[in-house]
């Protein structure tokens, strides 16, 4: 049987919602992800002025992204993914 260790000893003191890492910038991406067909429906940045290098993330219709392309578009932006709830992926830049 082995043992991994768990890393830090100390526990977080807000457990409320989420802990975004200390390094990383407070923008965040949400992708609204289409369970049906796997592309994305809708994104929303916060702040909301965020603008993408060298890709786009399109919601709409037969041209939508899919969900592997969106997240190498906001991989390469900076973004990181830190979770999902329901069929929304959360991403923030680092």
């Amino acid at each position: 049987m082995s043992h991994s260790p768990s890393g830090s000893n100390s526990s977080p003191s807000n457990t409320a919602g989420p802990t975004f890492p200390a390094d990383c910038a407070n923008e965040v991406a949400v992708l609204d992800v289409n369970p049906g067909n796997g592309r994305v429906q809708d994104v929303d940045f916060a702040p909301d002025n965020i603008v993408l290098q060298g890709c786009t993330i399109t919601t709409t219709g037969a041209n939508a992204t899919p969900l592997a392309d969106a997240v190498r578009c906001l991989s390469q932006n900076g973004f990181r993914f830190i979770g999902s709830v329901g069929n929304r992926a959360i991403f923030i830049r680092c």
